[in-house]
């Protein structure tokens, strides 16, 4: 056996996982000198701990590993993995069957607290890995990327959301029972920067017939991240938007911009 495949079956037996013939029994494992990067789909989500926060919980959630991003050999790959993770529901990721999340690992326990919650259909399991970061793998690098791959981008300021749809619609509706509305179009030269045309309205309030007008939003997507916390990440997405310009138009300018084909 080389030196190089020396090397590379310890990180792998270090993951919890054996190269076959890389480990006698018996030997204990060393962490890496770096944590590891990858890209894992979650196969076993593990139970919900809604009161993480007040009490610090550990889940353990399987994972497939689908891309090796950093500090680990290309071993790793589809290997699968049993996880520690603190605190689920303070990452700001969907811990559904099927997400790709973008885990550092690493296998020496980083913190001093914390009780592990076991999935119960695997009550034994205990974790081999630990995660430093979860984030989301899933978010689209570009709005180009997530109108192709989506047909629709969807972003929140707070209190409206806004869509982008690939077929030149947009629509802005508020996220609570009251708020305001556009309906309309857009359009673009650089998927940076749109211009909208659209008839705003009120959702449970009152609102004029004849209120058209413009509206230029800068968007970029927000690198590396997941969706906002407490949002339904199937739909939104974290951005950056400036809305740099918002003018009065006539029924006949909305109309003209309506008919041009995106």
């Amino acid at each position: 056996m080389g030196a190089r495949w020396r090397q590379l079956a310890s990180v792998v037996t270090v993951l919890g996982l054996v190269a076959p013939g890389s480990r006698a029994a018996g030997v204990a494992p060393k962490p890496p000198a770096t944590p590891v990067r990858v890209v894992a789909e979650l196969v076993e989500p593990g139970p919900a701990t809604p009161h993480c926060g007040i009490l610090h919980l550990l889940v353990v959630m399987r994972y497939k590993v689908v891309r090796v991003e950093a500090g680990a050999p290309g071993e790793l790959l589809g290997s699968e993995l049993d996880v520690a993770v603190s605190c689920p529901e303070q990452h700001g990721v969907r811990f559904v069957a099927g997400a790709r999340h973008r885990l550092t690992l690493t296998t020496t326990r980083p913190w001093p607290t914390g009780s592990i919650v076991a999935d119960p259909k695997r009550p034994k399991v205990s974790p081999g890995t630990w995660a430093l970061e979860v984030a989301s793998a899933s978010e689209p690098a570009s709005v180009r990327e997530a109108l192709t791959a989506d047909g629709v981008l969807a972003f929140s300021d707070g209190s409206s959301v806004y869509r982008i749809h690939a077929d030149g619609r947009f629509a802005l509706d508020p996220l609570g029972i009251s708020g305001r509305t556009v309906a309309g179009t857009w359009e673009s030269d650089d998927d940076r920067v749109f211009v909208v045309t659209g008839k705003w309205g009120w959702v449970n309030g009152l609102s004029r017939d004849d209120d058209y007008r413009r509206m230029t939003l800068a968007v970029s997507v927000v690198p590396g991240e997941g969706p906002p916390p407490g949002m339904d990440g199937a739909t939104l997405t974290r951005v950056y938007l400036v809305i740099e310009e918002l003018v009065k138009i006539t029924k006949a300018e909305h109309d003209r911009a309506a008919s041009k084909p995106n």
